[in-house]
């Protein structure tokens, strides 16, 4: 999972799905009767996504109760980082 700004949610997404390729390749050489897929995830910074994030977790989980509640856990989670990371940086700017 990566966390990019808003305006690099689609070039992560590229960066993300570009990565392991050649991991996938190098298993699917290995397995030739598996079908190997990869599950990119990227949420923006205000826990923003797109379509692509919806189809890849449907991938595995085909439920859309389950699916949203997967979102909606990681948006939360984006959030919360997000705002703890604000936290320490307020606190240190604060003492410096």
């Amino acid at each position: 999972m990566t966390v990019p700004w808003i305006e690099n949610r689609k070039a992560k997404y590229l960066l993300k799905s570009g990565k392991y390729r050649r991991i996938q390749q190098s298993l699917q050489l290995e397995y030739p009767d598996f079908v190997i897929d990869q599950i990119t995830l990227v949420m923006d910074v205000f826990a923003g996504y797109d379509k692509t994030l919806v189809d890849n977790i449907r991938k595995v989980i085909p439920s859309k109760k389950e699916t949203d509640s997967i979102i909606y856990n990681m948006q939360k989670s984006v959030i919360s980082s997000c705002a703890n990371l604000s936290r320490t940086f307020k606190i240190r700017s604060k003492f410096e």
